[in-house]
């Protein structure tokens, strides 16, 4: 077998039968040109009608299918199940709403093949278009990552998750689980980084083009969902410094003007075609079409990326570290005044290098940087940041701290400070740093000998939702460890779960009965 298609399911009732009956046209057309294919339909905790759709399909479809039912909750790890079990030598990576041109699999597999052979380099092929349809109209055309600085990718991800790509690849680089748990987005976004860091470009399969619904329950249209891939190797500081590092990008192609390479697509007869036959499949996708009237009010776009602020802003900010690598202790401050007394407290990291930033209001003076110990360097974020907006400081300061930390670095965050940056990101940054002081939500005990320790938000969080204690309180461990034995108490006659989630919490940071 050459080709596995692996399409995913999840609850894609109104979609799935119109992407799965294009996936089948375009197996068909590359089985009708020497390319054996079958498909493989993963579905993660499907809907009833889901399930019925696939099991349907699986009896009725022309070409081999097979259906597998997994329990992950997890984009990422469903992908996975289906490269372990593709038996194509290639697999090429679908969605349950989207659709396809006819041409996908046979055109990629050519020209992942051409490179291969005759060029002896590993790719991976996407599609040259992508053509969004639904709640919005647009147009974009792809270009190579080889126009790209691998610390670009920090910023933005210029590419798509429809990837066509030798199975082998794929099986020593496997998506990484990044489901909202996790408080990192996008397991593509990840994944392109990877490949490309480890040797394999991506690029485009010239002709083919992908049908992208737009719609309000994608996950990309869900409210909350952060899009922030976790630590990779486009967020180390050797992306900005190390010029061994750093990742040329080629010169950009003479014309890439958008409205320019968008009408390569436009006039062309073949992509009239294959959008006609894909209208048919799903009718929804003719009311979007951009032949005709509509044409002048369509969003044309591509990926070539110009440096942004965003990506300027994180480039600074790393350079005033000074190319310090890996930090063992960064500090967050909104109030410079208490910078002194907050670093220098006893229970800061001994020796080692630290990080402050600063994040208050844009002052002339930070005369109190002069009081701090030799180790620690100062960023002022407040002045690098000042042309952003505050969902953009909020998305830049989090990104450069994952750049400049590993996992055993502490984060202490000034009591008080930047509540709203800890309540949207505070659960991305305690999956990636330690955080030892998380707002205001925290208990302070001292030891015999006056040293503050710190016991995590979360337990004080889960005693203040349980009525047993104040949010705002400070009690000695003593104290705390009696209200954690009354809720073990009182949950003996609750649910296993609620009980196991307490114990986990007491066992993670330091409190038992």
């Amino acid at each position: 077998m050459e080709v596995t298609s692996i399409i995913n399911f999840h609850r894609e009732d109104d979609y799935a039968e119109c992407a799965l009956k294009s996936l089948e046209a375009t197996s068909i057309y590359a089985i009708e040109r020497g390319c054996e294919c079958n498909i493989l339909m993963i579905l993660d905790r499907p809907s009833e009608i889901v399930l019925e759709i696939a099991k349907r399909f699986e009896e009725t479809s022309r070409v081999s299918t097979s259906l597998v039912i997994v329990n992950n909750g997890s984009l990422g790890l469903s992908r996975n199940d289906g490269v372990v079990r593709a038996s194509g030598r290639y697999v090429m990576l679908c969605d349950g709403d989207d659709l396809c041109s006819v041409n996908m699999i046979f055109d990629s597999w050519i020209e992942v093949k051409s490179y291969l052979e005759d060029k002896g380099r590993r790719v991976c092929c996407i599609p040259e278009y992508i053509y969004e349809f639904g709640n919005r109209v647009s147009l974009r055309k792809f270009y190579s990552s080889r126009f790209f600085n691998i610390r670009d990718f920090a910023v933005v991800h210029p590419f798509c998750s429809h990837l066509f790509v030798e199975t082998e690849i794929l099986r020593e680089n496997l998506f990484r689980d990044l489901s909202p748990s996790s408080g990192f987005a996008f397991e593509d976004w990840d994944l392109n980084v990877r490949l490309i860091t480890s040797g394999v470009e991506v690029e485009v399969a010239r002709g083919t083009t992908l049908y992208y619904r737009k719609h309000d329950q994608s996950i990309m249209a869900s409210s909350g969902y952060i899009r922030l891939p976790p630590r990779n190797p486009a967020m180390v500081p050797q992306a900005f410094f190390d010029n061994n590092y750093i990742r040329k990008a080629e010169p950009l192609p003479c014309a890439f003007v958008t409205e320019e390479s968008s009408n390569d697509f436009l006039e062309s007869s073949k992509q009239k075609e294959y959008f006609s036959l894909a209208a048919k499949i799903d009718e929804r996708l003719v009311s979007s079409s951009v032949w005709g009237e509509r044409r002048s009010g369509v969003s044309l776009r591509n990926n070539l990326y110009n440096e942004s602020d965003l990506l300027n802003c994180l480039k600074v900010m790393v350079s005033l570290t000074g190319g310090g690598g890996e930090y063992d202790e960064i500090v967050l401050l909104e109030n410079g005044g208490n910078a002194v007394s907050f670093v220098n407290s006893s229970n800061c990291v001994q020796g080692g290098i630290r990080l402050v930033v600063y994040c208050g209001n844009s002052i002339s003076s930070m005369s109190w940087r002069s009081s701090l110990p030799e180790n620690v360097v100062v960023v002022n974020f407040s002045k690098v940041s000042k042309l952003l907006k505050r969902k953009e400081r909020e998305e830049i300061l989090v990104k450069f701290l994952l750049t400049v930390s590993n996992p055993n670095t502490r984060l202490r965050v000034e009591d008080g400070a930047l509540k709203e940056l800890m309540n949207n990101y505070g659960k991305t940054l305690s999956n990636s740093v330690c955080i030892t002081d998380f707002h205001e939500m925290c208990f302070i005990d001292r030891d015999v000998s006056g040293k503050m320790e710190l016991v995590n938000s979360r337990i004080v969080s889960f005693l203040a939702e349980e009525g047993l204690c104040k949010k705002y309180d400070r009690a000695g461990r003593q104290e705390i460890e009696q209200m954690v034995g009354r809720v073990e108490n009182q949950l003996l006659m609750r649910s296993l779960p609620l009980r196991k989630k307490l114990k986990f919490l007491s066992r993670v940071f330091g409190v038992s009965k």
